[in-house]
């Protein structure tokens, strides 16, 4: 019931702003996330000018990602 939008006037344009990126990038999504489409996701990826990965978690949810040895691995490896 509360007007949010008189409070947040701050927003958050995340393609603009990783144009600008001037360090490695890795992104880490599931694709069951229904609060953050995995298609922002990529989109974010695509932009990324810099050295980037990702990895792609079937079956994550937004706050249940759980990682396999070979993603920790790829994870390890980018770092």
């Amino acid at each position: 019931f509360f007007p949010i939008q008189w409070i947040l006037t701050e927003r958050f344009n995340s393609i603009e702003k990783i144009k600008h990126l001037k360090i490695p990038a890795f992104f880490i999504h599931g694709d069951a996330d229904t609060l953050v489409p995995l298609s922002m996701s990529q989109a974010l990826y695509d932009a990324t000018p810099t050295k980037k990965q990702s990895i792609v978690i079937a079956g994550g949810e937004h706050n249940d990602v759980k990682l396999s040895i070979d993603q920790l691995k790829t994870i390890e490896q980018f770092i």
